[in-house]
């Protein structure tokens, strides 16, 4: 929705489960057209005019969901820890000083944090909140894994790569809650200077080999994994022989496969899934 004759028509909406807002419309009017709706999920895109979210306590009672896209003006992040329904919340970090993030430790209903563009080093330079058991970090930097300690209840993680791979390593074994691991960038290059595994991880998500690198090297790192996607992208061709005989391996996902000639896929019959998409 990006012009006010629509919005001023949402006060004959008793509920919206859905609403995306993408243009430069002003607090003061987005507070007042939301002002007695139910609305469940809201993204917020490219707007320009926002500098803070206290609006949003027209939607307090109803509100799950939040995404904030390209919104260079926002800072105040304070009034969402009034949001006592918010579970899931997407925000664009790109330029927005770490010490605005420190509210987000303190929503009450918080489960799952996905963080765009960020511009850190450490996972310890964000606000940790011991509610969240899905954290997505997208970073510009690789991200080092310390304090995850403090993220009481996390189950999954998705990073963009990871810093000091094998230190990371050691640290997601130590932390054996986190059982779903994503990851953008994997080091299919390097070695390893010692034999790090975790049994730990159960669903994995990383990019698929380049020409030259085995997938059997994924089972000695992650033995246990029970369901593997791997991102095919930029890839012609991926041998999937290697999978037939790890055990426990239920599911395959190839996503991004459009151009791709996979090899030994036969092998796995209905345990893979192929999708020219990534």
């Amino acid at each position: 929705m990006a012009d006010r004759k629509r919005l001023r028509a949402l006060r004959h909406l008793p509920s919206v489960e859905a609403l995306s807002l993408g243009s430069d419309l002003p607090e003061a009017e987005l507070g007042a057209a939301l002002e007695g709706i139910q609305v469940e999920m809201l993204l917020l895109i490219q707007n320009t005019l926002l500098t803070g979210v206290s609006w949003l306590s027209a939607v307090a009672d109803s509100l799950s969901l939040l995404s904030v896209e390209q919104c260079p003006g926002v800072r105040d992040l304070t009034p969402l820890t009034g949001l006592g329904k918010l579970r899931i919340l997407l925000l664009d970090a790109e330029g927005m000083p770490l010490a605005d993030l420190a509210p987000l430790a303190n929503l009450p209903s918080l489960t799952d944090l996905s963080l765009r563009r960020l511009s850190v080093d450490r996972l310890s330079e964000i606000p940790a909140h011991p509610g969240v058991s899905v954290l997505r970090v997208t970073n510009f930097r690789p991200l080092t894994l310390d304090g995850l300690g403090a993220w009481k209840s996390l189950r999954a993680l998705r990073v963009t790569e990871l810093a000091a791979f094998d230190d990371a390593l050691v640290k997601l074994r130590e932390h054996s809650r986190i059982t779903d691991l994503q990851l953008t960038a994997f080091p299919w290059g390097s070695r390893p200077d010692h034999a790090v595994s975790v049994p730990t991880i159960e669903k994995l998500s990383v990019p698929a080999p380049p020409p030259g690198e085995n997938v059997a090297r994924l089972r000695t790192v992650f033995p246990w994994v029970t369901r593997l996607t791997l991102d095919a992208s930029g890839r012609r061709t991926l041998n999937l022989t290697p999978l037939r005989s790890w055990p426990g391996l239920s599911w395959v996902e190839v996503v991004g496969a459009k151009e791709t000639r996979l090899i030994g896929a036969e092998g796995l019959g209905d345990r893979l899934d192929v999708s020219p998409f990534a």
